[in-house]
């Protein structure tokens, strides 16, 4: 379609008030009987909070010359609500039917095409209808009066554009009208459905639209489980993979009264909260792989006299096989019915005679978690959210790692963790590190705000921690469990021990252990281990919780359940709940209103920073580094800080430097405390290391209602080998610390000109990088025949410790384990700015996946020292796989593990997959099969 040169949305904006902005449009059919009318949905945002929607002819129907024709004002407000399905049509395209119910109870039937604008419209829509019904209580129902100019209108049939409004000479010479949208044009390529915003409401509501009201359902990666006790399903509208910046616009003055009241009203929260008290079961089972077959659960699940208000189940190692450990699987048919299974047989216990509804589920390959609620307690949840992060090596194994469901139960948040950290005896410091990736990794994004998992009110965390007993023989442990002197045991318990070390689990309680240790015992009998390994016996299920008004009633196992090697363990806590009176609420807010309306003046904002120039020292690789900014109100009144961006720029700040918060409010007379945080990584290294980028920003620190302020950030970044190209690392035959960086980024520029400096014009360039070399050769002496080799993580300090020999050059062995130099190899190849197969060969390489000769023929086209490099690791992967009886490894595993290094994708490519997941999980095994090429067959390069 030749550019119109405006948008739908700046023309509606031409027929509105100044007040009044134009949020989306969507253009589609308005159904009435059998007929489809074309026409141009607006959602209109006025100042003072309210929202509606402008229902207009379609502008290819009505032309987009100087009118447009209102067919319907409809306001949000009351019960106003949407619901829809998909109309599936093979062979008209896919296309999207929703309804929407009017606040005087008249509902229209709309089609839209199936788009990424089609899920933004009704995501905003949404978002509107959440904010009014969360101010509905205590502002009371608009009246809407501005709407009556709309009606009118809509009898005249005709809305003129304004003779003043500056955009009509564009109008004028608008020669083509915008294409009417066809069910042809429906995209049928994306797996989440714009019709997956919608959810049915068969639930009554009031005249705020409050009680019945259910936020609705979407898919959950990477294990949808949608499916739910027939009632309802709560989730979170927000698209999970948009980011913060883009979601979150900067403040209006409107904006800034908003985020004042929500602090004044958190801040009195006890005038108008109470706290009423809940019962909630958790529970959590290591099934090793076990189905539930005929297992009755009622021992583990209903022990309690009295059925739970809401109840956690989580499970781990749900699935075992070696294919479910790389995540590109996980969604794998093969694993399903075990999901299945399980959550069949935790309904059968929980609802045979209860009313119990699941609130979500997720699962990452074998962590599988549950959330159930009483349906009375349904209306008063919300913004569910559902998360998983992988700690197996590289976060592509899924065998440990958590997975995490958040939810909003009145106005308390609760935030449950499911987990499974290293195994082992003595791995309790990879355990630790585990925890510390799960709590750093794993965060929801709420409406633009990003909150980790100690954001919450209340958290519970439970699962196989796998923490173990320590310097005790493993008789002598059985013999104090026969003699219950657990309290003894417990003092060598590494989980206990670690904790009042504060290297995990800071700020959590858990309840005191009076029962045996739940692992490890022979399936099907209450006997200990008696296999070769002989495990001794541990604590490994535990449930901690952190928060206020939280009562631990019970902390119990259930060995009565004996299909696996774990015992079951369960909890069941007494926790307050805030309660809002909603009376009491409007008197607030009513007040909070009043006290900012004596209080506001023409004063501009006045701040003062800790200092306007922040300057890192040394920065390192994968080191983090923060300092902090203080921001100090000294005005009268509230100050709403934003950082922005500069001119010609999208982003407030570069990729490798971190702000957080990045906006909010202070009051008169606090301080805020800003972190700054600088990390370089894959993404970052390779600009900073060729000088394309250098470690310099200026931000712009902007005031609301006031002027900008500008902050110098600087520090010095000191190259590492990663993030360098194989380029520049074959011709350096010292290591990175010694070449002055004038010649360093004439190396990572060899291929664009001829190099400057003496180091490339003088030495024949190596035939793979001595770093890559050292690191494999170390693999391959010490680590050949290791177990769990390339599926285990390293440890971070000894990465950056071979990090650091890397780059000085250092002589004698590598330092750290076996698994953080597997680690660092792994690291080294995802961090090269071109990937050992170039980014202009991606397609190629996925188009001959099947064709050995083709994939042969490839990798002879590509530069020299990346084929060399090629060669030089399917080799070495080769060599590993004559080892498979020891160290465990098989080729598909290799294969795809190595296919998404060697084959990284594009980043325009990348950022299509994202949004993907089938396609990903496609592109995954296309990359996968043309390593596996070079896994069976000799390939030496030439």
């Amino acid at each position: 379609m030749p550019s119109t040169g405006i948008t739908l949305e700046q023309k509606v904006q031409s027929l509105l008030q100044l007040d009044e902005q134009c949020v989306k449009c969507v253009c589609g059919n308005l159904i009435k009987d059998k007929d489809r009318i074309g026409c141009l949905v607006s959602l209109i945002k006025k100042m003072n909070g309210d929202n509606a929607l402008l229902v207009y002819q379609n502008p290819s129907q009505g032309g987009l010359g100087s009118s447009l024709t209102l067919l319907y004002a409809l306001a949000i407000r009351g019960p106003f609500s949407v619901s829809g399905d998909t109309d599936f049509n093979r062979s008209s395209g896919l296309m999207v039917r929703f309804q929407v119910l009017t606040d005087d109870g008249v509902e229209y039937v709309f089609e839209i095409e199936n788009s990424e604008q089609s899920m933004r419209f009704v995501t905003d829509l949404k978002a509107a209808i959440s904010d009014y019904r969360q101010k509905a209580h205590v502002i009371g129902v608009p009246e809407f009066k501005w709407l009556e100019r709309y009606k009118q209108q809509i009898a005249r049939k005709s809305v003129d554009v304004p003779d003043d409004w500056p955009w009509n000479h564009v109008l004028n010479q608008i020669l083509e009208p915008t294409t009417p949208m066809t069910s042809s044009a429906a995209s049928t390529t994306q797996e989440t459905k714009a019709s997956d915003l919608f959810a049915s409401d068969d639930t009554s509501l009031d005249i705020f639209g409050m009680p019945g009201f259910t936020p609705n359902d979407s898919i959950i990666h990477p294990s949808p489980s949608t499916s739910s006790l027939t009632k309802l399903n709560v989730t979170d509208s927000t698209p999970a993979n948009v980011s913060p910046l883009l979601q979150r616009k900067l403040p209006n003055k409107d904006e800034t009264r908003e985020e004042f009241y929500k602090i004044s009203l958190r801040e009195r929260e006890a005038e108008y909260i109470n706290i009423k008290q809940f019962k909630f079961f958790i529970g959590t089972w290591n099934v090793n792989g076990r189905n539930p077959g005929s297992e009755n659960l009622k021992p583990w699940l209903r022990c309690d006299e009295e059925p739970s208000d809401v109840v956690i189940v989580g499970f781990q190692e749900l699935d075992l096989s070696a294919e479910a450990l790389i995540l590109s699987n996980v969604t794998s048919s093969s694993s399903r019915p075990k999901e299945e299974d399980w959550q069949k047989a935790v309904e059968k216990t929980l609802c045979s005679n209860l009313d119990y509804v699941k609130v979500r589920s997720i699962r990452l390959v074998g962590m599988y978690l549950l959330v159930y609620a009483k349906s009375e307690h349904m209306p008063y949840i919300s913004s569910v959210e559902a998360q998983d992060v992988g700690t197996g090596i590289m976060g592509m194994m899924g065998n440990k790692g958590g997975v995490s469901i958040r939810m909003e139960l009145h106005n308390t948040s609760l935030c449950f963790v499911n987990s499974h950290l290293a195994a082992h005896q003595d791995e309790y410091e990879r355990r630790n590190q585990d925890y510390r990736d799960i709590v750093s990794k794993l965060c929801f994004n709420r409406m633009g705000n990003v909150l980790s998992i100690v954001d919450h009110d209340i958290v519970f965390w439970l699962g196989d921690l796998n923490y173990r007993i320590s310097d005790m023989d493993v008789e002598q442990t059985k013999i104090l469990i026969e003699e219950g002197r657990l309290d003894v045991l417990l003092k060598k318990d590494q989980l206990l021990v670690q904790k009042q070390q504060e290297n995990c689990f800071v700020g959590f309680n858990e309840g005191l252990i009076t029962f045996k240790p739940t692992y490890k015992y022979n399936p099907g009998s209450d006997n200990w281990d008696s296999s070769e390994k002989g495990r001794a016996p541990a604590w490994c299920d535990r449930i901690l919780f952190r928060g206020n008004n939280i009562k631990l009633i019970k902390y119990r196992s259930h060995p009565t359940l004996r299909i696996s090697d774990h015992k079951p363990v369960s909890s069941l806590f007494g926790v307050g709940i805030k309660v809002v009176n909603r009376d009491k609420e409007k008197q607030v807010y009513e007040d909070v209103v009043r006290t900012l309306d004596r209080h506001e003046n023409d004063n501009l904002p006045q701040v003062k920073l800790s200092t306007t120039e922040i300057k890192f020292k040394d920065i390192q690789f994968l080191e983090k580094s923060s300092l902090i900014l203080e921001i100090a109100n000294t005005g009268q009144g509230p100050v709403q800080f934003s950082f922005i961006p500069k001119l010609d720029e999208q982003e407030y700040c570069k990729p490798w430097l971190n702000i957080k918060p990045h906006m909010g409010i202070i009051m008169s007379g606090d301080t805020k405390e800003v972190k700054l945080t600088v990390y370089v990584n894959k993404e970052t290294a390779g600009a900073l290391n060729s000088g394309d980028d250098k470690m310099e920003d200026i931000l712009v620190l902007h005031l609301e209602g006031g002027k900008d302020v500008f902050i110098v950030v600087t520090g010095n970044y000191i190259p590492s080998v990663f993030g360098s190209s194989l380029e520049a690392l074959v011709h350096m035959y010292g290591p990175i610390r010694d070449v002055p960086v004038a010649n360093l980024v004439d190396l990572e520029h060899i291929q664009d000109n001829k190099p400057k400096s003496s180091l490339a014009r003088s030495k024949e360039a190596l035939e793979i990088p001595k770093e890559l070399w050292l690191l494999v050769d170390h693999l391959f002496k010490y680590g050949f025949t290791e177990e769990y080799l390339l599926k285990q993580s390293g440890f971070e300090q000894e990465i950056q410790e071979i990090r650091t020999h890397l780059d000085t050059g250092k002589t004698g062995k590598i330092p750290g384990s076996i698994h953080s130099v597997a680690e660092a190899l792994l690291i080294f190849l995802e961090a090269l700015p071109i990937p050992v197969i170039p980014f202009s060969f991606y397609h190629r390489a996925l188009e001959g996946c099947n064709n050995y000769l083709l994939c042969k023929q490839l990798i002879y086209q590509i530069p020299e020292c990346h084929r060399n490099v090629f060669t030089y690791i399917t080799a070495f992967l080769r060599e590993l796989l004559l080892a498979s009886t020891e160290n465990k490894l098989d080729a598909k595993t290799l294969a795809t593990l190595f296919g998404t290094l060697l084959l990284r994708s594009p980043k325009d490519v990348a950022l299509t997959l994202n949004k993907n997941k089938r396609t990903l999980a496609q592109h995954t095994n296309k990359k996968t099969r043309f390593v596996y090429q070079f896994l069976l067959n000799q390939f030496d390069g030439r």
